[in-house]
């Protein structure tokens, strides 16, 4: 190769051309003075570029099933999932999207063991309750041109959800802030489902329509290999807490560019994970690293981070009532100082300002809730 490329370059001095080649050989020397006697030197590149990594016994085995191998088991979870909210729904130009859609696309976890009771529900839902015990619902639009037809869907949707929660529609609790509305579950163990616009981490690029089930390449490859990788052009308000709450579920991530030489001692970063400084971005993450160590990795965290397209934090348990998640709203409006949330019936929220959806181009990522930053700032 390096012949070729000095007779394609005459005018250019010799060690000019040879500067890469010798800064690559230097990088091969300084990795294998790091490793162990045999061990191949770009294992322990890569190995370095991980965070969050996974325990052995997290891993899935070699030549195991990435997910569920047919779709009657993969609708049969997704129904447990959801609690069979969505049974009699028009499914017209709506997706479910994100976590609900990915996570009954997964094996269930062989590591984890789950006690069920068959006569008060079925084990998957029991399963559930365990993994995914604040995960809510998000559903997508598509193939809708004007504002007045999604409104009115919005409306239908409302209304079947709440026939099957048992509740009248026009009473029911819906939030509205500047990117998502969300009906409120009236109780537990009904999820909260939100109507949103984008995809920020990989293997949330999982999409659900009642008949199909859909993925990108990069949803693809992150399912395949239990990865998620960085692409701060997609970054989000919560990107690096999504990355933790992906973490438990078993979604390692990867940084090509993450350099552990330049990382601050693991004191530095417990001091800002304990409150003593703001912690965020790439910090985030690596703090988060001890904090699985020492705490139970199983399921979503305690404090599942709000969606990519709010800043919202709508509570979900066994213990959240709607008249619970509406004094958790009126508190952060007031802590805000402004109005962001609108509380109340569907009609309420949707009637205080025009709703807009985006009519262009969704898939650019390049909505007002994506807060993208160079690497050296991250």
């Amino acid at each position: 190769m390096f012949f070729k490329h000095l007779s394609q370059n005459p005018s250019t001095p010799t060690r000019g051309l040879l500067v890469p080649y010798l800064q690559y050989e230097a990088q091969l020397r300084r990795l294998s003075r790091k490793g162990e006697p045999g061990q191949d030197p770009w294992t322990i590149w890569y190995k370095n570029k991980y965070i969050l990594a996974l325990p052995k016994r997290q891993r899935p085995i070699e030549d195991e099933l990435a997910i569920v191998p047919t779709l009657a088991g993969y609708q049969d979870s997704f129904k447990a999932f959801s609690h069979g909210v969505f049974q009699t729904l028009d499914w017209s130009n709506i997706v479910v999207a994100g976590s609900a859609a990915l996570l009954p696309l997964l094996p269930h976890k062989s590591h984890l063991k789950v006690s069920t009771d068959k006569t008060v529900q079925s084990p998957a839902e029991t399963y559930f309750q365990k993994t995914a015990k604040s995960s809510d619902i998000d559903l997508f639009f598509y193939g809708l041109y004007d504002d007045d037809t999604a409104m009115k869907r919005i409306r239908e949707i409302n209304a079947t959800l709440r026939a099957i929660q048992g509740i009248d529609a026009s009473l029911a609790t819906s939030v509205r802030s500047k990117y998502a509305i969300t009906l409120v579950s009236p109780r537990w163990p009904f999820r909260h489902v939100q109507i949103l616009t984008g995809f920020d981490i990989d293997c949330s690029c999982v999409a659900f329509d009642g008949t199909h089930v859909y993925s990108n390449p990069r949803g693809l490859a992150a399912i395949a290999t239990r990865t998620n990788t960085i692409d701060l052009t997609r970054r989000s308000p919560s990107y690096e807490s999504r990355l933790i709450k992906y973490r438990y579920h078993d979604f390692e991530v990867f940084w090509p560019l993450l350099d552990r030489s330049r990382l601050r001692k693991r004191e530095r970063m417990r001091e800002q994970w304990e409150g003593r400084q703001p912690v965020n971005g790439l910090a985030l993450l690596i703090s988060s690293e001890s904090t699985l160590r020492r705490f139970s990795n199983v399921g979503d965290p305690q404090l599942t981070p709000p969606s990519g397209y709010s800043n919202l934090l709508i509570p979900f348990g066994e213990n959240m009532t709607a008249k619970r998640v509406r004094a958790h709203v009126d508190a952060c409006n007031w802590r805000s100082k402004s109005k962001e949330y609108s509380f109340g019936a569907l009609d309420e929220v949707i009637g205080k300002s025009n709703v807009t959806f985006i009519t262009d181009d969704p898939g650019r990522q390049m909505i007002g809730s994506f807060c993208p930053l160079s690497p050296e700032d991250w």
